[in-house]
């Protein structure tokens, strides 16, 4: 008796299985609701403050600040018109904040060339100070981002190609392929060749993968934005040089779709123009510029864009 209702059970079971995999296949559900726009700043007005203004740092190679402005301004170098002689400028601090990557030429003064720019790393825990990229034979390094607390992503701006990825352990590796990089956020950068959009993500090592790539219909892509997991990217295009209007993409790499995002209504003027986009407040904030106002100098204003699949993604990982 109990062989006979272990069969019926399996052969329930296999009924069942059977059933499901002829059942049809269900609809796709329907898209999400657009997002929605949530102003931040009617009056924006983008301050920088560089974090090397806050920190006092060593000696370099013997030689104090005062001592190299003074050198500084006896072999040429000029505040005013250049070149410039920077101590410390420019820092961007690690996700972890224990180390601050920054611009300097201090280490460039007995150079023949007054042209090279260095990247430093400071360390915040031990004070050590020391050069990770060396202008002193001219080269022009700048600082993109860092790609975790270990590496950050440097660029040689004298150079057609010249990618690096740096590590806090003096170790450089160089990014083959690599032809313009438009944005950063972590490990994800945005490339941008002519028509044909790349998000790619770097390794430590160098080594580089392609996530997704899709085409853009405009002149010219201005600004860019990249949510921390990769899955969206929000930029700006230019359709024609012949307007200085900008349209907003907001394009999903995963199912390769593009969204084209009507700007918000904006609380004064009317024609606006976005200027920049970055992730933050889990959404894109784009910067708006709206010239037919009253303010001569034009008028800007924050706005934060929130879509249901950044709730999802969020929900999901976190």
């Amino acid at each position: 008796m109990k062989k006979f209702a272990c069969l019926l059970v399996l052969l329930s079971l296999l009924t069942a299985c059977a059933a499901q995999e002829q059942e049809p296949a269900l609809e796709p559900e329907p898209n999400p609701p657009a997002g929605e726009w949530k102003l931040l700043d009617e009056n924006y007005m983008p301050i920088y403050e560089d974090p090397c203004d806050t920190i006092e740092f060593p000696d370099y190679d013997g030689m104090s600040r005062e001592d190299f402005e003074a050198k500084a301004l006896e072999q040429g170098y000029n505040s005013d018109i250049g070149p410039f002689a920077a101590w410390a400028t420019s820092g961007i601090y690690s996700p972890s904040g224990r180390y601050l990557a920054y611009h300097s030429n201090k280490d460039c003064l007995n150079a023949s060339s007054k042209d090279g720019f260095s990247v430093f790393l400071f360390d915040t825990e031990t004070g050590e100070d020391r050069v990770l990229l060396s202008g002193s034979d001219g080269s022009y390094y700048i600082i993109y981002g860092w790609l975790d607390n270990e590496t950050v992503l440097c660029q040689e701006a004298n150079q057609e190609y010249g990618y690096m990825v740096c590590g806090v352990d003096g170790s450089i590796a160089k990014l083959d392929g690599v032809s313009e990089i438009l944005h950063q956020n972590g490990d994800y950068i945005f490339e941008n060749k002519g028509q044909n959009l790349k998000l790619l993500q770097i390794e430590s090592d160098g080594g580089i993968t392609e996530i997704a790539q899709t085409q853009v219909d405009g002149e010219q892509v201005m600004s860019c934005g990249i949510s921390p997991d990769g899955k969206f990217v929000c930029f700006t295009v230019r359709p024609n040089w012949d307007s200085p209007d900008r349209e907003i993409v907001l394009w999903n790499t995963v199912d390769g779709t593009k969204q084209m995002l009507t700007p918000p209504e904006m609380t004064q003027g009317e024609n606006a123009a976005a200027i920049s986009v970055k992730w933050q407040y889990n959404g894109f904030v784009i910067d708006f510029n709206i010239a037919d106002t009253s303010d001569e100098n034009g008028h800007n204003e924050l706005w934060h864009y929130q879509n249901y699949n950044f709730n999802v993604i969020c929900a999901l990982e976190f």
